[in-house]
């Protein structure tokens, strides 16, 4: 607010009395450890933008999904977290494209039903809130699809097929 009655507009550090300027080094440490800068990453709408994203550095290579799998015809992926998979899907999709999910395509974990009764809460804001026990979505072409899902359940994954892409707003659409 002072900046406004001051007629400035500027970027501070409001947070000085518990950052210093030069950061949490100990945080800073621990990314510099885990994550490296990935030499050119593909951002949708933006093109190729060298060292623009992070992967996961060469001591963490085990947990690296891209280089563990090594699954063909993946087209983008999505982390399902709060916001559920409407929220989620339609960030990875370019805006003409639509996610058409299955409901019943999956199995739902019986906590979701405990969640919903004790607070009350419908169906759709159910799917709204939460993942519903779909934690990653991975879109790959229709042709891939069965190659796919037998090589991730070969890793020991649990891999249901739960919808579609199709022409559309980009947002999520469930049946």
């Amino acid at each position: 607010m002072q900046q406004f009655a001051d007629g400035r507009c500027e970027v501070e550090n409001q947070y000085a009395r518990v950052v210093p300027w030069d950061g949490n080094t100990q945080a800073l440490g621990v990314m510099a450890d885990v994550f490296a800068l990935r030499p050119h990453f593909e951002w949708r709408g933006l093109g190729f933008i060298s060292h623009s994203a992070l992967k996961l550095s060469e001591r963490y290579a085990d947990f690296d999904t891209e280089l563990r799998y090594e699954v063909p015809g993946v087209r983008v992926a999505a982390h399902i977290t709060g916001g559920g998979l409407e929220e989620n899907v339609p960030r990875v999709l370019p805006d003409d494209l639509a996610a058409h999910f299955v409901v019943g395509a999956w199995d739902v974990p019986p906590v979701f039903g405990v969640i919903a009764a004790d607070r009350g809460l419908a169906p759709a804001e159910m799917h709204c809130v939460f993942n519903m026990g779909i934690g990653y979505c991975i879109v790959v072409r229709p042709t891939f699809a069965e190659a796919v899902k037998a090589r991730l359940e070969r890793y020991g994954e649990r891999v249901h097929v739960i919808g579609q892409i199709a022409k559309g707003k980009g947002r999520v659409v469930e049946k």
